[in-house]
């Protein structure tokens, strides 16, 4: 069980109160989003903490710090990549 699923249970009334009725994010270009796409986004939210916190092992172990950034910030493009296909944000209308 994730954390989010131990914080927010889907069986909590008050969550189950907003599934399938959420807004867009408060941010310009983002549209209402489903209950699987939400899922599917913290799934790999999860995932990327895993493999984030691999690296912030093998960064106190003495391994070449300027690879192992290069290797962190394209890890972390990859999974930024990966949640916009999930979300699909949409070009700013003027």
């Amino acid at each position: 069980m994730t954390y989010r699923e131990k914080k927010f249970p889907v069986s909590d009334p008050i969550n189950k109160k907003y599934l399938g009725k959420r807004k867009p994010l408060p941010v310009k270009g983002y549209t209402n989003q489903d209950d699987t796409a939400i899922a599917t986004v913290n799934a790999n939210k999860d995932l990327e903490e895993l493999v984030l916190k691999q690296l912030d092992r093998l960064e106190k172990s003495g391994c070449d710090l300027r690879w192992l950034n290069i290797g962190r910030t394209h890890l972390q493009l990859a999974f930024m990549s990966i949640n916009r296909s999930v979300f699909k944000p949409e070009r700013v209308k003027p």
